[in-house]
């Protein structure tokens, strides 16, 4: 399986944490074998790993690097053993932020996939972060059964 970060870029407020949260819920719901290192309290952001068989997910709904570098070394999960093999976070519109996540990716051997956060300021944004979170969904798939 190809190790690998799925960044949710966005500017502040336009929808990164809850389609973050979304997937967390798509995966905890749809999913009898799915274990959380802990249970995710919605109202506020998440940060967490969850256990699907032998594949580990790190979901991580702010932009912090120290705890994402925890999700890719084993600092964060070592009650799964290895590090997450597929990472979900949130990174706002930052150069500094973006660079960051390329050198943890290649310092740790991950690959990237940039993914913008779905925002309208007139359609309905919670479906919207439904959509994205299920398009997240599709590519854990993808990279479980090694499509990707």
């Amino acid at each position: 399986m190809n190790k690998t970060i799925i960044a949710v870029y966005g500017k502040q407020d336009e929808g990164k944490s809850k389609i973050i949260k979304n997937v967390c819920q798509i995966l905890l719901n749809g999913y009898l074998n799915a274990v959380p290192t802990k249970i995710p309290n919605y109202s506020a952001d998440i940060s967490l790993a969850i256990q699907l068989s032998n594949i580990k997910i790190g979901l991580q709904s702010y932009d912090d690097l120290n705890t994402l570098e925890k999700l890719v070394n084993n600092k964060f999960t070592p009650q799964f053993g290895d590090s997450c093999d597929i990472i979900i976070c949130a990174i706002e519109c930052d150069e500094v932020y973006i660079k960051n996540i390329n050198t943890i990716a290649n310092k740790y051997n991950y690959n990237t996939i940039w993914m913008s956060s779905y925002f309208s300021r007139k359609l309905n944004n919670s479906v919207l972060n439904s959509k994205a979170a299920e398009n997240i969904v599709d590519i854990i798939k993808s990279l479980i059964v090694e499509e990707l």
